[in-house]
């Protein structure tokens, strides 16, 4: 009894090892240690380690997600790209091959990238161009034009959502697909037809939800 009672006591043990996230097609909510939240959009990977988590607040993603962190210690979000790191906020973060957009809904955070350092208060969004590194907008309230190359139609689709504060539905991009193009920020409909017509697709724009319609 002794030797079974001791096994068990073994297993039970807590692990140190980092805990990993990938969500799902339907994406992912994550409540992390001190009620900080993450919603992790579809595909996204996140790890972090909760040992020690009241020192150090760090997380690993890949792909996109947004960010509710409670006040305490910094919380810095590493991705391949880029970091990002904050004290008490709300923000987006999307990283996609090089791409590397942030936008901050509350609060302040502290940007570095490959070769920039930059601080975004609430309303400022940062984004670099995918497959370069060339910084394409940096504002204080909202982007003028974005310009894609190239880039994954997943990345653009992500970078719409978190700009025009928008949820795509419907029909799934192939993940082959890609965009060049731009759009204008300072109209909806007219950024949703330079993105989805050219592509051979149709949608329907409800409250917040763009419905996508199969490719023709």
């Amino acid at each position: 009894i002794a030797a079974a009672i001791a096994i068990l006591v073994f297993f039970l043990l807590p692990s140190n090892r980092p805990l990993k996230y990938t969500a799902s097609s339907e994406g992912l909510s994550l409540t992390l240690p001190a009620d900080s939240k993450i919603e992790l959009s579809p595909e996204a990977v996140v790890t972090y380690d909760p040992s020690g988590w009241s020192e150090k607040r760090i997380v690993r993603l890949s792909g996109a997600a947004t960010f509710d962190v409670s006040k305490g210690v910094a919380f810095k979000v590493l991705t391949n790209t880029g970091s990002v790191e904050v004290l008490g906020t709300a923000f987006d973060v999307i990283q996609r091959g090089s791409s590397f957009i942030v936008a901050v809904k509350r609060g302040l955070v502290a940007i570095q990238s490959q070769t920039d350092n930059q601080q975004l208060s609430k309303g400022m969004s940062y984004m670099r161009n995918p497959g370069t590194e060339d910084l394409l907008s940096y504002s204080g309230t909202t982007f003028t034009f974005v310009r894609y190359e190239q880039a994954p139609l997943r990345t653009v689709i992500d970078g719409m959502e978190s700009l025009f504060g928008i949820k795509f539905e419907g029909a799934t991009p192939n993940k082959n697909r890609t965009f060049t193009g731009f759009y204008k920020t300072d109209d909806l409909n007219i950024a949703l037809q330079n993105v989805i017509w050219p592509m051979g697709w149709t949608y329907e724009l409800s409250g917040d939800k763009v419905i996508l319609k199969s490719e023709q």
